[in-house]
């Protein structure tokens, strides 16, 4: 059986793994749009600089940064709760 001492440290530790964990998923994801982004902007500039692509491939970036905002918002609010957690132990 542990001491209250080393169960507090126990317990304490486990949520700051918590909190750095989703914060890190939090930057990895941010990354992502930005990869996202960027490639949007490539498909943009090949089909309406160049005419290299259809205007209409901007659909895949699209939709794929709706839905890594959509997951980061929920990343975000997983990471407020750890870094809350971490802070009240």
């Amino acid at each position: 059986m542990h001491d209250p001492r080393s169960e507090y440290a126990e317990r304490l530790a486990a949520r700051r793994a918590w909190a750095e964990r989703e914060q890190r998923r939090h930057i990895q994801i941010g990354n992502a749009r930005l990869v996202l982004f960027l490639i949007a902007a490539w498909i943009a500039w090949a089909a309406f600089g160049r005419g290299w692509l259809a205007g209409w491939w901007l659909v895949v970036p699209a939709a794929a940064f709706v839905a890594v905002v959509v997951y980061h918002e929920r990343v975000i609010r997983d990471r407020e709760c750890a870094q809350r957690a971490a802070r009240n132990y």
